[in-house]
């Protein structure tokens, strides 16, 4: 993948320092493995970095869960905040432990920021759309015409955009400055498109989006070892029903 957009921005550099230093940054995590390299390299770069483990995409719900445990592992390792993102339909359990943290929950009170929030009735009605909804079902839903796409194709792409703007909406929500995602961490995922999908959702939600391209630096190498270290669960598909249908 040539990603020339993001090579123009960013050159040889998986990100840009100047764009994490000194922010309050949420990041959103599609599984654990690769969110090792980024948190890593911005923990004590950013003012404040947040995790927000938002994939409604995992089929089934086991392998969801299997994630979701391998990233808490990640958050309690580098004792970082971990905001679990809608799943099911009537997910609205209270916090899990100290560095977890139901984004039910969040949406409402955060007392583990630096920060306090505004009042919900004061943020524009793009940030209350961008955080309705979002639930597995209702993502299968959206991306079922889609199926038969080939990976990496249409079907990709609002996955990306459905994710992205929820954490663009949560982002302005809690009053960050910036969000950016381990996605591009992937030699698989094209860092153009998914930094142009962002872009796009931090425009529509008013914050910043940070370009990154973190399989740069032999970034996704890294991540394997880290992995390895940590006994991480490396999953052999993207996380949907369709990827998972063309793995075997």
């Amino acid at each position: 993948m040539s990603d020339k957009a993001t090579q123009s921005c960013l050159g040889r550099e998986p990100f840009l320092a100047n764009q994490v230093q000194g922010k309050r940054v949420i990041l959103h995590a599609c599984c654990a493995p690769d969110a090792t390299v980024p948190l890593l390299l911005w923990q004590h770069l950013a003012d404040e970095l947040v995790v927000y483990f938002y994939n409604p995409n995992i089929h089934p719900d086991e392998e969801y869960l299997r994630r979701l445990a391998d990233m808490r592992l990640v958050a309690a390792e580098r004792k970082v905040h971990l905001i679990e993102g809608k799943y099911l339909r009537d997910d609205d359990s209270a916090a899990r432990g100290d560095l977890f943290h139901n984004e039910a929950e969040v949406i409402h009170a955060s007392s583990f920021l630096t920060s306090s929030l505004a009042p919900l009735e004061e943020l524009p009605p793009e940030v209350h759309t961008g955080l309705e909804g979002g639930d597995a079902a209702q993502v299968m839903h959206k991306l079922s015409p889609l199926g038969n796409e080939p990976e990496g194709g249409a079907r990709c792409e609002l996955c990306y955009q459905l994710r992205l703007v929820r954490t663009a909406a949560m982002a302005r929500r809690l009053g960050f400055d910036a969000f950016a995602t381990t996605l591009t961490i992937s030699p698989h995922k094209s860092a153009d498109t998914v930094n142009a999908i962002g872009e796009r959702a931090a425009t529509r939600l008013g914050v910043d989006y940070i370009w990154t391209n973190f399989k740069k630096r032999e970034g996704f190498k890294k991540s394997i070892e880290e992995s390895r270290r940590l006994h991480l669960y490396r999953q052999h598909y993207c996380g949907c029903l369709w990827s998972q249908r063309e793995q075997t």
